[in-house]
């Protein structure tokens, strides 16, 4: 007897999505979704000195103009192979994010780490890949 798979609509879309973009394009965008939410949460965060943000939009413009300057590409605009560092610098992203309002960081010092994360990963890249931007 033969066991019939099921697929979610969800599953679907997702597998729809891989077939048209490539998996590590699909991983990223899934990455960023997450940052997003998590930087939603963010906005409203005031850490241990009291300070809170003045801009819903801040951090995320923030991420976005640093990963532009270190890796010479916008998110969007990023090579397939650039996408699979992209992915894991999101998720360590969001872990700087999370970590540090657990801990009641000023937001300084999260943006910071953010900030040192982001270069510490294009230093990845760069020696994997040969110093290449592709």
């Amino acid at each position: 007897m033969s066991k019939a798979v099921s697929i979610t609509t969800s599953e679907h879309k997702a597998l729809s999505k891989i077939q048209k973009f490539g998996v590590s394009r699909y991983l990223a965008t899934q990455a960023n979704v997450e940052l997003k939410d998590k930087i939603t949460v963010f906005a409203s965060y005031a850490g241990s000195d009291g300070k809170a943000s003045t801009s819903t939009k801040g951090m995320a413009i923030f991420i976005s103009h640093e990963i532009k300057k270190s890796f010479g590409y916008r998110v969007s605009e990023m090579p397939a192979q650039m996408t699979i560092s992209l992915t894991t610098l999101l998720n360590a992203i969001v872990q700087i994010i999370d970590n540090g309002m657990k801990r009641n960081l000023p937001r300084i010092e999260i943006r910071q780490q953010i900030l040192d994360v982001i270069k510490l990963n294009k230093q990845q890249y760069d020696i994997i890949n040969g110093g290449t931007n592709e």
